[in-house]
């Protein structure tokens, strides 16, 4: 499972392709890879909420699907979601640095 959980970012943060997943791994990590790896057109896109947001102010809202209210709420659940239970990720740094980012958009949540 550790390489399941380090090789999703692979080919989006490397210089990796799905094919030398393949390569190295075989075909059933390659298709796990590659079904979470992000749309190339998204992969160097400037994506970043907190940026966005210093540039547009609450022009941001306009670029989702959704109103701000629902975009507060999914994020402010997600720490709670994945950081409690047996399988909790809470002591995972980027967890952690994920948690800072919701609390500067949204204010404070638990981490």
């Amino acid at each position: 499972m550790v390489l399941f959980a380090v090789g999703l970012d692979v080919v989006e943060d490397e210089d990796y392709t799905v094919s030398d997943i393949r390569d190295a791994f075989g075909e059933a990590v390659a298709t796990l890879v590659d079904g979470t790896s992000e749309p190339g057109e998204l992969i160097n896109a400037d994506r970043d909420i907190i940026r966005d947001y210093d540039r547009l102010g609450n022009g941001v809202w306009d670029i989702f699907n959704a109103s701000m209210d629902s975009v507060a709420w999914y994020y402010i659940s997600m720490p709670d979601a994945f950081g409690n239970g047996d399988e909790g990720i809470s002591d995972v740094p980027a967890f952690k640095e994920f948690g800072k980012c919701v609390g500067k958009m949204f204010g404070e949540v638990k981490v």
